[in-house]
């Protein structure tokens, strides 16, 4: 849990307070502290909420652009699409959309296409935007994960999940696809704001109160 990852700190006070009990009574804490953090960063997270408590930057609206027909002769064959558009593939530019002999969207790579027989450049355009929450996965259990000892509390993202958490809490460069890359707007998934810091310390002295 390198990247990614918050370690709570305890103040000098609570420090020498805990350097008096036992490492198991620590190590049991310790538990404690994380649950309630992880708790903290998931409650945050489906709110979509920074630290600060401002709001995540929302997703970036896509417009997709179709055309309405066209028909070429690919491999000796005559294709009629609708609703295509010219896009970028592995091999080159393609050419995709719905093949209503085939029944289903097909992509085909123009430099196969032997002949234009009819275009249809009319267009039309489509907003989309996902609105489902963000990060619904990375905040789970399987992937927000905690590791304790008896004198830490550490909650973050290990792995692949790590890397893709670090590109939204710092705002930095990450890859949309296999053939595309962008900068991420900053998002906050892991933070600790005063008021959870103030209520970690008040769960210290209230178990050490009654220890």
């Amino acid at each position: 849990m390198s990247q990614g990852s918050l370690m709570f700190s305890l103040e000098n006070e609570l420090q020498r307070l805990l350097s008096t009990t036992s490492p198991g009574y620590r190590s049991r804490l310790a538990r404690q502290l994380a649950t309630a953090i992880r708790t903290d960063q998931q409650k945050r997270i489906r709110s979509q909420k920074n630290t600060d408590g401002s709001s995540y930057e929302p997703r970036h609206r896509r417009i997709l652009r179709s055309q309405k027909g066209i028909r070429f002769i690919h491999r000796g064959e005559v294709r009629d699409l609708k609703n295509w558009r010219a896009i970028r593939g592995r091999r080159g530019r393609m050419i995709t959309g719905f093949d209503e002999d085939r029944g289903a969207v097909r992509s085909f790579y123009r430099s196969e296409i032997e002949r234009y027989l009819e275009i249809n450049r009319s267009e039309t355009r489509k907003t989309t935007t996902r609105r489902n929450p963000m990060f619904q996965r990375l905040r789970t259990a399987k992937f927000l994960r905690m590791r304790t000892s008896a004198d830490t509390a550490i909650v973050g993202f290990q792995g692949k999940a790590a890397a893709i958490a670090r590109q939204h809490q710092y705002g930095l460069e990450g890859s949309i696809n296999a053939l595309a890359r962008a900068r991420y707007p900053q998002r906050e998934l892991l933070g600790i704001s005063e008021h959870e810091k103030l209520k970690l310390i008040e769960m210290i002295y209230h178990d050490l109160a009654e220890a």
